[in-house]
């Protein structure tokens, strides 16, 4: 009797269940079915469609060919350097020649120099004799150094002399007297040419002593090497006298100048 009062009981209960969830849905149905059908669905007419506000689709995406060049290098492994390293070829230093301008005493002793005038402070913290500076070079084309040396040879002093008291009597001691205006007196002095006390001087002494002229023509004599371009310049700018006759000339003032100093 149980159990049949309980099946029966779940068979009323269920079907009662699905009666009511389906009464309603019909009402529901009915209810909103006639406002759903009884609202037209209006179309757009052709006349009413305006072209003009119809706007043109976008155009497709160009399919991206493959390329031809290399793929991309990966990336190394580890941590960027923070300083890169620079190339072997940046790397290198540029090689620097020495200076020329330093003082005589650094670039003896190859050192660097400060270049410092008058005199540079490496030999003054070094305690050592600062020898100074060479003179300034400046090149000059062969043109005008011939030209210089014409100017020179044009600006030198002319003097005047009687020749018996000064003993230039002849070509050949002409020859003897330039040669000692224009290169021995300037080897003998270490002023220069503005200072030349055996110019300024010697010759003026010359002027009042015969012995000294001897003497000057002498020396300028033994001073000339006949076998240098030098030398045979000389000879071929004054024909008239040959190097016979200068070392003949070259002999009487070295004994006239002798006999002077005896006598003295």
């Amino acid at each position: 009797m149980v159990h049949s009062a309980s099946s029966s009981c779940a068979g009323s209960w269920s079907t009662d269940y699905v009666e009511r969830d389906d009464v309603d849905m019909d009402n529901n149905w009915e209810q909103g079915s006639d406002d759903i059908l009884t609202i037209p669905k209006l179309e757009p007419v052709e006349d009413d469609l305006n072209m003009d506000h119809l706007k043109a689709a976008p155009p497709a995406p160009a399919s991206i060919e493959p390329t031809g060049t290399d793929p991309k290098p990966k990336r190394p492994r580890g941590r960027p350097r923070k300083h890169p390293l620079t190339s072997a070829v940046s790397a290198s230093k540029v090689t620097k020649g020495r200076s020329k301008t330093g003082c005589i005493t650094c670039r003896k002793r190859k050192k660097k120099c400060d270049e410092a005038k008058p005199r540079c402070m490496n030999c003054e913290k070094n305690a050592v004799v600062c020898e100074g500076y060479h003179e300034k070079q400046i090149w000059k084309s062969g043109k005008e150094k011939a030209e210089e040396e014409r100017l020179r040879q044009e600006a030198l002093p002319i003097i005047t002399m009687q020749p018996i008291f000064h003993g230039v009597e002849t070509v050949e001691d002409k020859v003897f007297w330039k040669h000692y205006i224009t290169n021995l007196s300037n080897v003998l002095t270490v002023e220069g040419e503005a200072k030349n006390a055996f110019k300024d001087i010697i010759l003026h002494l010359a002027n009042e002593h015969q012995g000294l002229m001897h003497s000057i023509l002498a020396v300028s004599s033994k001073h000339i090497d006949w076998d240098t371009p030098y030398g045979a310049k000389l000879l071929a700018d004054h024909p008239q006298s040959s190097r016979e006759s200068l070392q003949q000339r070259a002999d009487y003032h070295h004994d006239e100048s002798m006999k002077r100093l005896y006598e003295d």
